[in-house]
């Protein structure tokens, strides 16, 4: 989007070259050589002096486990600062999503992703390009970015870098330190996941399908399905909260989308609520209508210079000025106040056709979510729902969108919004330096 936006200022034509006229000299030219270090059998063989055991072989020999490595040690500091005499290492996943982490900051200094992705690498292998006398090396040790790294992947995957070290006489490497996890949780590590990504504030008593997405941001293992759709068919609270959904004959049609994000916003009040004990009872909702990222603040009342001010106030003076703003035909948006405040502001300013909410539907759909939401978490007399809020639209904004099969906030702000949980663990900056002698 920003290479489109920045091209989009220039007149330019593309021209096509064939290869073999094309004898210019630039950048594309000089891109590293790339290759791909295939895995061997996982029997056992002889490698240039190396034995390869199986990872059951390894793991059933107590005397493999014990064996310590003088040529390895550890470090702390920044990795992108070690001399140019050590190569450097770091492990990333099959789908090459550097995204996140040390991970982005490789991408970030070195790229050549496109060139990586051609190669199709797989798990446990190594994938490579060189600048100039430096090497960067690419072990790959999952299938995919959310996963984490098993041991028996662990173990393959530094056999092949060792074996390809040896070919390309590389003495000493730098790589980050490397966080292995079983690859069965425990049954009350299960539990205590789905139970923070569900029931909690954060988790919202999302559907299903929602659930598990937001879990596969941070963890897998097999069976995650089942074990959330049994987990949420025994909830007693979505039970007694939630509606079941009904059946649509024709599904909706989208007719227009915005090109931006907060190009055009939809706009809509909900209430009378219950009032509350800071005297709020009503909410105000906006949403954009291309990332679908919403947002929502109570109100005491929805009188014009109220829903004016909170309007301004919790949207434009954040996310700027819409270029367009849609709403229902309320007396509150009709009023001369909200009208005069788009036009001072330079909104265009357009309602939904009367007892048709088909037109603001995205917006609608999103209110009887926020409804469930807080059915779930007030006290008896509906006296607190307005402290609820923010955390409705924290878990609005952090599941993925039907629509757009995204997060909202992920397409507003590019990265993905992580539900905090107890078993995550801050990693470490340990950097490992490995220096192997000539054989």
């Amino acid at each position: 989007m920003r290479w489109r936006l920045k091209l989009a200022e220039y007149n330019y034509e593309v021209v096509y070259k064939l290869g073999v006229t094309n004898t210019n000299a630039d950048a594309l030219s000089r891109i590293g050589e790339v290759k791909i270090i295939r895995t061997r059998s996982q029997t056992s063989q002889e490698d240039k002096g190396i034995t390869l055991k199986s990872f059951e072989e390894y793991v059933e020999d107590p005397a493999s486990q014990n064996v310590k490595n003088s040529n390895v040690h550890g470090a702390f500091g920044d990795i992108f600062e070690t001399p140019e005499e050590f190569h450097l290492v770091h492990c990333v996943s099959g789908d090459l999503k550097l995204s996140r982490r040390i991970a982005l900051e490789f991408r970030r200094r070195y790229g050549h992703i496109e060139k990586l992705k051609q190669q199709h690498p797989k798990k446990t292998e190594v994938a490579y390009f060189k600048l100039g006398s430096r090497y960067i090396l690419n072990l790959v040790t999952k299938e995919k970015c959310w996963q984490k790294p098993i041991f028996q992947d662990i173990y393959e995957s530094l056999f092949n870098l060792r074996r390809f070290c040896q070919e390309v006489e590389i003495k000493k490497l730098a790589m980050p330190h490397i966080v292995i996890s079983q690859q069965n949780a425990s049954e009350l590590d299960k539990h205590s996941i789905i139970h923070e990504h569900h029931v909690t504030v954060l988790g919202g008593h999302r559907g299903i399908q929602q659930t598990i997405k937001r879990i596969q941001c941070q963890y897998d293992w097999e069976g995650l399905k089942q074990d959330v759709t049994e987990f949420i068919n025994k909830c007693t609270s979505c039970q007694v909260n939630k509606i079941s959904n009904r059946n649509t004959k024709q599904p909706m049609i989208i007719s227009t989308t915005a090109s931006e994000p907060f190009e055009k916003v939809f706009i809509d009040v909900v209430g009378p609520l219950t009032r509350t004990l800071d005297g709020n009872a009503y909410i105000l909702t906006m949403q954009c209508d291309l990332t679908k990222f919403s947002i929502a603040t109570p109100m005491a009342n929805k009188e014009s210079n109220t829903v004016a001010y909170h309007f301004v106030t919790s949207f434009v003076c954040i996310h700027g000025m819409p270029q367009s703003l849609v709403s229902d035909q309320g007396t509150e948006f009709l009023s001369r106040v909200f009208t005069e405040t788009c036009k001072l502001i330079g909104i265009k300013h357009s309602t939904t056709s009367p007892y048709h909410p088909q037109a603001n539907g995205a917006l609608e759909r999103s209110h009887r979510t926020l409804g469930e939401y807080l059915r779930h978490y007030v006290d008896v007399n509906q006296q607190n729902w307005d402290s609820y809020v923010p955390y409705a639209m924290f878990v609005y904004n952090s599941s993925v969108h039907s629509s757009t099969g995204k997060q909202p906030y992920e397409l507003l702000y590019g990265k993905t919004l992580l539900v905090p949980n107890s078993l995550t663990k801050p990693q470490k900056p340990v950097i490992i330096m490995m220096t192997t002698k000539q054989s």
